[in-house]
């Protein structure tokens, strides 16, 4: 009893670093999927509310020794396995979000340069127009007065196609760069909330796996004055 208390006891320090009793089966815990892992962590609590029972039954009386030791013994273990599935959920979470941080960076990034296309885009439309006023074409001009932005420009579309071919290129690649815009900014914003979702998953899980350790402190704690009591009756 005493030799597999001390694996545990204290041995937590960090949810990367476990006991080697954990170890046990982590290429089949890594095995599973997230889902699969917050299933048999419920599983593991349970079989733990019920183990924590049956030691309270037992604490009132302690006549069978192996029975109370053995069930000592089976808490721990249940705890240890149930922060093995916390810490391989917790190092995927961690992978999740630096992916998810790396892809907000690349969004960002493409953002910015359609916005500066754009940008750049209006203004050579707006350069275009004054430039038809100055020869002449004001029923052009007369026609975009009170146009706030290009997407209001756009909406006179049937007067825009009376342009030259060069315009009308001009206005499809504009739009093109606005579409593409607005699909990086959709992306960009679906991006931030995944962050955010997986951010508090990722706080709940390390919540959960500190929990646990001070819950397998407890128990080694229990073990090992449980041990020494023995030790002195015999």
């Amino acid at each position: 009893m005493t030799a597999a208390f001390c694996i545990l006891t204290g041995s937590v320090n960090a949810p990367s670093v476990l006991p080697a009793v954990y170890t046990v089966s982590a290429e089949t815990v890594k095995a599973k999927s997230l889902a699969e892992i917050e299933e048999e962590k419920k599983q593991k609590q349970a079989e733990i509310d019920r183990k924590a029972a049956e030691l309270a039954v037992l604490e009132q009386n302690i006549t069978d020794q192996a029975a109370y030791v053995q069930a000592l013994e089976d808490q721990i273990a249940l705890i240890g396995s149930k922060m093995l599935l916390i810490d391989t959920e917790l190092n995927r979470l961690r992978t999740a979000l630096d992916e998810n941080e790396q892809e907000i960076e690349a969004l960002e990034a493409q953002t910015a340069e359609l916005e500066g296309k754009v940008a750049k885009g209006l203004e050579e439309f707006k350069s275009r127009i004054r430039t038809l006023y100055v020869h002449g074409n004001d029923s052009l001009l007369s026609a975009l007065v009170g146009a706030t932005d290009f997407y209001d420009v756009l909406a006179k579309i049937d007067l825009l196609q009376r342009i030259g071919k060069h315009d009308d290129e001009m206005l499809k690649k504009l739009r093109s760069q606005l579409n593409e815009l607005a699909e990086a900014s959709q992306q960009l914003t679906d991006s931030r909330k995944a962050l955010t979702i997986k951010q508090a998953e990722n706080e709940a899980a390390r919540s959960d796996f500190d929990s646990s350790r001070r819950e397998l402190d407890a128990a080694s704690e229990k073990a090992d004055a449980t041990a020494r009591e023995l030790a002195i009756r015999q």
